[in-house]
């Protein structure tokens, strides 16, 4: 079982490493000689896609384990990662998101090889109800289109730091302009944001207590980032924030949000763990 498991996180690993790599090459033309489009295009999707199934069947073999699910720090690094790539994958469809494959693809690798191979001693989680499974899945959805949102935050960024720079080649020279760049990265924040509220409202109809002891830490933070979000897109709308203040805000506000999801899991799973 464990090798049937370990060996589909290994192969979708190594389309995830290969297909990031073609993507980054593609992208910045590095190398002596740079992979042309034609080439790009004829493996990577393939990859994606092996990668991809693959994933989500080593998701499905380690999530429901043992008769409840396992909700562990790097499974649900390893969820929140895949339902990433399936962001952009669907994304790139209608939206230009396909670039941040060279950044998605090594995150979802990594946390794949981590929950493969790293034992967190979590607890599975019996008789978990409906609702609260509901709001649990909101949660990492609305986490994932966030991270994408801090992604495409950290590209911009890099943009604009280019284009004051008045370097125009590369990497800059494959990107959208920096207009489109901006509209798509408040389209995927609103996204991000909606899905969060969802995940508060499931969270106070669902959750007994959310104020309780071991989900202050989640609940204050994950509230914390609702508000940064709320501020950023009012501000967007009221005060025309755009640039360096639209970025740090997006940043701060995911960087909140992760620290609230897995801040927690990491003391208790992992620091506490290696301690005792």
């Amino acid at each position: 079982m464990f090798l049937l498991d370990a060996s589909s996180a290994l192969i979708a690993a190594v389309c995830y490493f290969v297909s990031g790599h073609l993507q980054y090459h593609h992208l910045t033309g590095a190398g002596t000689r740079p992979i042309s489009e034609s080439s790009t295009e004829r493996w990577l999707m393939p990859l994606v896609l092996v990668a991809t199934a693959l994933h989500g069947l080593h998701l499905y073999r380690t999530l429901w384990v043992a008769g409840g699910i396992h909700l562990g720090l790097f499974r649900v690094a390893a969820l929140a990662s895949w339902l990433m790539v399936l962001i952009v994958l669907l994304g790139g469809i209608r939206l230009r998101l396909r670039n941040l494959f060279a950044f998605v693809l090594p995150i979802a690798a990594t946390t794949l090889i981590l929950n493969a191979f790293i034992d967190t001693h979590y607890q599975p989680l019996h008789g978990l109800p409906l609702g609260v499974l509901s709001h649990v899945c909101i949660s990492v959805f609305a986490f994932s289109l966030l991270g994408i949102a801090a992604l495409q935050a950290l590209v911009l960024a890099f943009q604009n730091h280019q284009l004051k720079a008045h370097h125009t080649r590369g990497l800059l020279a494959t990107l959208p302009p920096l207009e489109t760049m901006e509209v798509l990265l408040f389209r995927v924040i609103g996204a991000g944001f909606v899905t969060l509220t969802a995940a508060i409202l499931t969270g106070a109809v669902f959750i007994e207590d959310m104020f309780a002891q071991h989900l202050l830490h989640k609940t204050f933070f994950t509230l914390l980032a609702w508000l940064v979000f709320a501020l950023l897109l009012v501000g967007r709308r009221v005060l025309g924030w755009r640039g360096t203040t639209a970025i740090r805000w997006t940043i701060a506000g995911f960087a909140v949000l992760a620290l609230g999801i897995f801040g927690s899991k990491l003391a208790l799973e992992v620091l506490l763990q290696t301690q005792a």
